[in-house]
């Protein structure tokens, strides 16, 4: 668990607009950037010039996060930026799928059966406590843990190695959305290179939409693993549920 924390934070520095960083210099090359900007597999259309300057590609702020609606303003009091962004959505499943056992029930859900490349797969699962009792739970770190396992039978999965404890209310809830950062893993793991840092970085740096699952069939489940804090671990409790989806 600690080498796979280590690569989703060495991920996230990486990922970065800017691919590249300079010295400082006296001299500024600025050059008009002529291609394209994708967000969520849209063409975005900024109304502004976007730049390339000593290697790195700079896109005006405001245009961007306009154009993923946004709202930004600006203090010139402390000369700070503010970004404000609509983290959730609403959304209707077309495919779902439930299991449960005597104190949770375990959902899955998916906005579609089939998405085209590069489309926000919107994949997501929610774990209930439809008793009236109060239940005090032990579980790994990710309280839903998601799979995804492609046509060839290879699975991607995100190590639980750590314990955690949850206490659910009657009635109580816990969501979760698969994010991309999980495609993101399942390429890494796909193609070997969780291993050494210096083969994550070459792919990362040449690597065409690496957070984007490829074209197939892949089965994603849901899967909580759980057990009451006066039980042993080796008693601990499974719920699994699937669902098939597509990427044309």
């Amino acid at each position: 668990m600690g080498k796979l924390k280590k690569w989703i934070i060495v991920l996230s520095a990486l990922m970065i607009v800017s691919a590249s960083a300079t010295a400082a210099s006296d001299t500024i090359n600025r050059f008009l950037f002529k291609g394209k900007l994708v967000i969520n597999n849209k063409l975005a259309s900024l109304n502004q010039d976007i730049y390339s300057i000593d290697g790195s590609v700079y896109v005006p702020i405001r245009a961007l996060t306009e154009s993923m609606k946004g709202y930004i303003s600006y203090d010139a009091s402390d000369q700070t930026i503010y970004v404000e962004q609509q983290l959730a959505s609403n959304k209707k499943s077309v495919l779902n799928d439930k299991i449960e056992d005597d104190s949770f029930a375990l959902h899955i859900f998916s906005s579609k059966a089939e998405y085209e490349y590069g489309e926000p797969i919107e994949v997501w699962a929610r774990l209930s406590n439809h008793t009236e009792q109060t239940h005090d739970i032990s579980h790994g770190v990710s309280l839903i843990e998601f799979t995804i396992t492609d046509e060839e039978g290879f699975a991607s999965v995100a190590l639980n190695g750590e314990m955690y404890f949850s206490t659910f209310q009657a009635g109580d809830e816990f969501n979760s959305t698969l994010m991309q950062q999980e495609f993101l893993i399942y390429n890494l793991n796909k193609n070997g290179l969780l291993e050494k840092e210096e083969d994550l970085r070459a792919y990362l740096n040449k690597a065409v939409r690496p957070s984007v699952l490829p074209k197939g069939n892949y089965t994603i489940t849901a899967k909580t693993k759980y057990w009451f804090d006066s039980e042993a671990v080796d008693q601990a409790k499974t719920l699994e549920v699937s669902i098939p989806v597509s990427v044309k």
